[in-house]
């Protein structure tokens, strides 16, 4: 995982337990303002965050694939990554969780993406030969992460390198997805602090010994 500060640690973790950013700023005893700034500019942390974000989506696609089958249903499970579950390989979780699947039928799909789904079946395609077969089915759960949109941002970054700009924000779902509350409360804070310098809320210096 990305390499980030220790009060940043506990906001990821808040992050990750907690509904909103308003209330994992305030698990974490960190300022709101702050965790948005982070969320927005610091690529370290978001970077940190997308592989959390990760691993928990692959843990819960296999577990709630588990719990289906021991309420009696049939599952097949399928991700375009080389294996199911793929994340938790870096934790050394992988041949455990794939285990436990296979020894309660699931079906694995791994290098597949879903093309259709339709009331009775699904189309499948593989990720690299792009065979594709139908599968029949009567439900279909999706397990999937948010992805901020930030196109734009990223478009307008060169400008303000070369000084083309005077100053570049993300707000809102650019930023990262959340419900609308929150969306607005980041416009305000963008707008509240246009002209105002953004230092690093860190109040004291932290020394790091080589031995």
């Amino acid at each position: 995982m990305a390499k980030i500060r220790t009060n940043q640690t506990q906001t990821l973790a808040a992050l990750l337990e907690n509904k909103t950013a308003k209330e994992a700023a305030e698990a974490a005893d960190v300022g709101e303002r702050t965790l948005y700034r982070w969320l927005a500019e610091d690529e370290t942390f978001k970077k940190a965050l997308n592989e959390s974000l990760s691993q928990l989506v692959t843990r819960a696609a296999a577990k709630l694939a588990g719990l289906l089958v021991d309420h009696g249903c049939q599952v097949s499970i399928l991700t375009p990554s080389p294996s199911i579950s793929y994340w938790t390989e870096y934790t050394l979780e992988l041949h455990r969780i794939q285990a436990k699947l296979m020894q309660k039928g699931v079906n694995l799909y791994p290098q597949h993406i879903l093309e259709a789904i339709r009331p009775d079946s699904v189309t499948l395609s593989h990720t690299i030969s792009g065979a594709g077969f139908d599968l029949g089915c009567d439900a279909v759960v999706l397990v999937t992460d948010r992805h901020p949109n930030d196109t734009l941002y990223q478009a307008l970054k060169p400008a303000l390198a070369d000084k083309k700009l005077s100053s570049l924000r993300v707000i809102g779902d650019a930023g990262a997805p959340d419900i609308i509350a929150q969306a607005t409360f980041s416009g305000y804070l963008a707008a509240a602090e246009f002209d105002e310098e953004i230092r690093d809320p860190t109040p004291f210096k932290i020394e790091y010994i080589e031995v």
